[in-house]
């Protein structure tokens, strides 16, 4: 029986040093309805529509379309730069002193993975997503 304990033992100490490990930080609360985590992807819905009609229905579609693209990126944009950095400031801050930063984060908002397009009558709407690793490794941060 003395034996069982011992060899319990380590499990119990390491279990406890995990237990002790400050806690990673949750990703911050989302500013509206166009945002959701989905696993380990943030995603995003923009919504847009042609500036003016046009008498061709694939042209307004596609104008639309890309609106609502531009309206998810914007938005993304927007939340990226708001978040906060372990050192203070936020990433927008950072961004400005930093050129590699800010390339960086302009090649991971406009490579966002586009999940679905969905139209109603002129207005588009359409969802991005973004890896969460991916954002964490560009930015030095550790949100779970």
């Amino acid at each position: 029986m003395g034996r069982l304990l011992l060899a319990a033992a380590p499990a119990v100490l390491f279990g406890c040093a995990a237990a002790f490990a400050p806690a990673r930080p949750a990703w911050p609360s989302l500013p509206d309805g166009h945002f959701m985590h989905v696993g380990d992807f943030l995603q995003v819905t923009g919504t847009g529509r042609a500036a003016k009609p046009s008498r061709n229905e694939t042209q307004e579609r596609s104008e639309a379309r890309d609106a609502a693209l531009l309206d998810a990126w914007t938005r993304l944009k927007s939340y990226v730069d708001a978040l906060p950095l372990e050192g203070g400031g936020s990433v927008y801050g950072a961004a400005r002193n930093d050129a590699a930063l800010a390339k960086g984060m302009e090649r991971l908002i406009y490579a966002a993975q586009i999940v679905t397009t969905r139209y109603d009558g002129p207005v588009a709407a359409v969802v991005v997503r973004v890896d969460k690793v991916a954002l964490n490794r560009l930015l030095g941060t550790d949100f779970k």
